[in-house]
């Protein structure tokens, strides 16, 4: 049997055609280079930008918080008179419209340049009220949160009245009663009397457990402003004014080899 001989792959090898443009790939060199003779462009854009943002730091204005805490009214030690959850509620929806509302008209603005933030301390019989307002803005704050906690603490003041002038009725027929059943004699007299004694007892301790609301800090301001410093502004614009300075060289180098290739071509 003839054997076919075995062609060589190296008779089938034909040279690869050489590709029309050159490699796109660029060393570290010539990146150096390009900076280097753009120059002017990296430093007109980096000073632009650093520039900017001294402009904007400069005009910038940082805000200070003002904080007011109300301590809620108590009907005995660790029982508080109203759930601060639905103190919360009222001074939500309730006392910082009226407020706001009243301020507005007295002062003749339009609306007012800072806004009123409620919280509640977690296990706490506290109600916070915090702003973030300019200096120049204090008196502002200063009257519209007067202004709610005062309405705050005359309700919770009001519901502290209402339910000591019920217990004192009770309390007050309860020793007419104590009076009248010393004055009879009867079996069941001292019983009764006893009985008496221990709700006029109750009565009495019941409303000297009553303590009224009270406002324990009014428009703190805090130590330090409040917002972005001017120094983190600067730093920013320095870091994002050198990125953009090196992309601003890359663009225009790549802008100038599009234009050179389109005129070769026509």
């Amino acid at each position: 049997m003839t054997q076919v001989p075995q062609r060589k792959d190296a008779e089938f090898s034909q040279p690869m055609p050489r590709h029309a443009y050159q490699d796109d790939e660029i060393s570290l060199v010539d990146l150096a280079k390009t900076l280097v003779k753009r120059w002017r462009l990296m430093l007109g854009v980096f000073l632009v930008v650093v520039f900017g943002g001294l402009a904007y730091a400069l005009t910038l204005s940082t805000p200070y918080e003002y904080t007011t805490i109300y301590s809620g009214a108590e009907a005995s030690p660790g029982t508080s008179l109203e759930s601060t959850a639905s103190l919360e509620s009222k001074v939500n929806s309730l006392y910082i419209p009226q407020q706001t509302r009243h301020l507005l008209q007295t002062k003749q603005l339009e609306k007012l340049p800072f806004k009123v933030t409620v919280s509640i301390p977690k296990d706490t019989n506290l109600i916070t009220l915090t702003s973030k307002a300019q200096e120049a803005d204090k008196d502002l704050v200063t009257d519209l949160h007067h202004g709610i906690i005062t309405q705050l603490k005359a309700e919770q003041d009001r519901q502290t009245e209402q339910r000591v002038s019920i217990l004192q009725q009770r309390l007050d027929a309860a020793k007419e009663q104590l009076k009248l059943t010393m004055t009879l004699e009867s079996n069941k007299s001292g019983e009764i009397a006893t009985a008496l004694m221990a709700s006029v007892s109750s009565l009495e301790s019941d409303i000297s457990s009553f303590a009224n609301g009270r406002i324990v800090d009014e428009v703190s301001q805090s130590l330090q402003p409040k917002g972005i410093s001017k120094s983190l502004i600067m730093v920013l614009a320095i870091v994002l004014g050198g990125m953009l300075a090196v992309m601003a060289v890359f663009v225009r180098e790549f802008s100038s080899k599009v234009c050179s290739s389109l005129k070769e071509d026509n």
